[in-house]
């Protein structure tokens, strides 16, 4: 009974020895193909060995997977690797499995793996296609299952080049003409890799640089000088860029911008503020392959014109030209616009479209900067013009506009004197008349753009001795407008006549308009054309009327006639002081002939004649005869008189006759005869 449980109690334990060899599992992890084609086989060892015997190693390569061969036999259980030697790895995938011998007789067979065999084809066309295989299909569960690309370059470097889980790749050729090696490895989680054989070949790059893409072309605003803005090539091995800037119709290169991630150009030799400048770009790489140039779709600055100012409606129109080939398309344009030098505002906001821009109700006296800035809602790409600066004014007001005198100029026309502001903007000088004191005034006459101060106008259309006229005047600014309205004045208007034998009465109307005032009116008689230049009377203002005594005249004379001049008073803040005259009035009266009826020749009155007015002395006879009708003394000449002799000798004394004949000045015959007594 003893031995019956002894026994069954060693069946226990050997079974259960072996169900734990059973479960231990002995992988193979890693082959690595070393330089030398040789190949280093590793593997796991078990935790806790159990009768460990021996490893057996087996091999084949891909030209005949089904015959393995052992190669090694490895009797320490703590050697985890093995180097098979002289194997053809770098022409095929060499395969592998371990068998784990016990000292039971039972066995374990791993999984088998092939090494990693690469392949490097070169096409010619610029790129490196590599291929290679899988390890293991499904890849065995500690390894990373992602394959890891190396390239050699240069010589002795060795540089990982990209990381896959596919089983091929592109390698785009970055090199002008060299040797380039390949490896491919895996990664196990126990710590070993796998590593395939060494491919590669001369390969030579002749894959041209993408195209760049611009992102704007703008202008930098404190300089005028244009910026030009692309995103980096996405080609590694690009060196740099060429700019081009249209220049006569060709597309000229202006300058190189070396390195890959230098984006910006600003163009120091542009005048973007004047002129458009449109720019292209092109790629190009270390061996010299130029991209295709960006010349179908250039961008180019925007160009705001000068800004153009209407101070009539006190607007700026702003004109611009359009920004193309933005890309993404461009969204719109935003008018910024900056005041009396501060911050810039975003004015008004207009689609892709619009090119021109009014900003209205502008507060004259300021200073306006504007600039134009094209924008897209995608990226946020952003295109600003050059500022242009204007100035919002109001043509200068004139600071006066004075009607200064109206007087009658040669007895026939009207003279006038217009005194105005010409330092400001007057486009037109118009001149308004009122020919019957109805406060309805027309246009006479008009002057453009004035330059001097002071106007001197003549009115001929007049006239003088029938009325007299008011006068005004607009001055236009160039938006049409009134600017100023002067003073009204008039001119005078004199009449006269006969009232009764003996008196002349004159009558006028009052000069109005003078910033002096009227100091006085004075009074002039003119005989036979002759002013005496001392006023017969002077009145003071308001006066309107005057009646000339004239028989106490004892001249001689032909026609009559008066003149009315009104004087400026002092008061006037300009500095001036004007006359205004008259028109000449002239008295229509018979011709008076006065004869004295006695003479004393050794008395006061030693001359005897007669005095007379309103006569022509041309055709003047005066004779004298004695009683006895004998002619003593003739004349034609009015001044002469009879000195009481005849042929030298006193005449006696007694009654003489007289006979005078004369025409009046418009020829009537007029005679006169009578006596007188010679006293002696």
């Amino acid at each position: 009974m003893m031995r019956k449980r002894i026994w069954i109690i060693f069946l226990m334990i050997f079974w259960g020895i072996s169900a734990s060899l059973s479960q231990v599992q002995y992988y193979l992890k890693c082959l690595a193909v070393e330089n030398n084609n040789d190949v280093r086989i590793t593997w796991e060892i078990p935790t806790s060995p159990p009768d460990f015997l021996e490893y057996r190693i087996y091999h084949t390569d891909n030209a005949s997977p089904a015959n393995f061969n052992l190669i090694s036999v490895i009797n320490n259980i703590n050697t985890t690797s093995f180097i098979h030697i002289n194997t053809n790895a770098d022409q095929m995938p060499n395969l592998y499995f371990l068998k784990t011998f016990l000292i039971s007789g039972d066995s374990i067979v791993s999984d088998t793996l092939k090494t990693i065999y690469l392949k490097v084809t070169n096409p010619g066309d610029g790129d490196a296609e590599l291929s290679w295989n899988r390890m293991h299909n499904p890849s065995i569960p500690s390894s990373a299952n992602v394959f890891n690309i190396y390239k050699e370059y240069p010589l002795g470097y060795w540089n990982l080049i990209e990381i896959t889980t596919a089983l091929s790749c592109l390698h785009e050729i970055s090199i002008c003409h060299d040797s380039l090696s390949f490896r491919v490895e895996v990664e196990d989680n126990s710590g070993c890799v796998s590593v395939s054989n060494i491919d590669g070949g001369i390969f030579e790059d002749i894959t041209k640089p993408p195209m760049p893409v611009i992102d704007s072309v703008s202008i930098e605003q404190s300089t005028g000088n244009s910026i030009v803005g692309w995103q980096p090539s996405q080609a590694g091995d690009t060196e740099g860029y060429l700019v081009y800037r249209y220049i006569n119709t060709n597309w000229i290169i202006i300058d190189t911008v070396w390195g890959i991630n230098n984006s910006i150009y600003i163009d120091q030799s542009s005048n973007s503020c004047v002129n458009i400048q449109a720019y292209a770009l092109a790629a190009f790489d270390s061996c010299g392959n130029k991209s295709l140039g960006t010349f179908l779709i250039p961008q180019q600055t925007i160009l705001l014109d000068n800004v153009l100012y209407n101070p009539c409606e006190r607007t700026h129109t702003l004109t611009w030209t359009a920004y193309i080939n933005m890309d993404p398309l461009i969204t719109g344009y935003k008018v910024f616009v900056s005041e009396n030098n501060g911050p810039f505002i975003l004015l008004s906001t207009l689609p892709a479209g619009e090119i021109s821009f009014t900003h209205n109700n502008l507060n004259t006296g300021t200073q306006y900067r504007y600039f134009i800035r094209a924008f897209n809602n995608s990226n946020n790409n952003t295109s600003s013009s050059c500022i242009k600066v204007d100035y919002a004014f109001q043509y200068r007001q004139p600071a006066f506009n004075y009607f200064a005198n109206a007087t009658v100029e040669n007895n026939d026309h009207i003279r006038l004197k217009l005194f105005f502001d010409a330092s400001a903007t007057i486009r037109q000088v118009k001149i308004y008349r009122s020919d019957d004191n109805s406060g309805s005034f027309n246009e006479i006459d008009s002057y453009n753009t004035p330059t001097d101060d002071i106007l001197i106008i003549d009115d001929y259309n007049v006239s003088v001795h029938q009325r007299f006229y008011q006068y005004r005047v607009l001055l236009i600014d160039s938006c049409d407008a009134v600017s100023l309205q002067s003073n009204v004045v008039n001119s005078i208007l004199l009449t006269a006549e006969m009232s009764n034998p003996g008196n002349i009465y004159l009558q006028w109307n009052e000069f109005t308009g003078w910033e002096g005032g009227i100091e006085a009116y004075n009074i002039y008689r003119i005989i036979d054309g002759i002013l005496d230049p001392y006023p017969i009377a002077t009145l003071p203002s308001g006066t309107t009327e005057y009646t000339d005594e004239i028989d106490a005249l004892t001249m001689a004379g032909n026609i009559l006639s008066y003149l009315v001049a009104a004087i400026e008073g002092e008061d006037n803040s300009l500095g001036f002081k004007e006359i205004s005259y008259s028109n000449e009035a002239i008295v229509e009266t018979d011709p008076r002939i006065y004869v004295p009826n006695a003479f004393r020749p050794d008395g006061i009155n030693n001359i005897f004649r007669p005095v007379g007015v309103f006569m022509n002395q041309q055709n003047y006879s005066f004779r004298i005869y004695n009683r006895w009708g004998n002619l003593v003394f003739q004349t034609n000449s009015f001044p002469d008189g009879w000195n009481g002799t005849f042929k030298g000798k006193r005449s006696p004394g007694g009654v003489y006759i007289y006979h005078i004949s004369f025409h009046s000045p418009e020829g009537k015959s007029f005679e006169k005869k009578g006596t007188f007594v010679l006293v002696r």
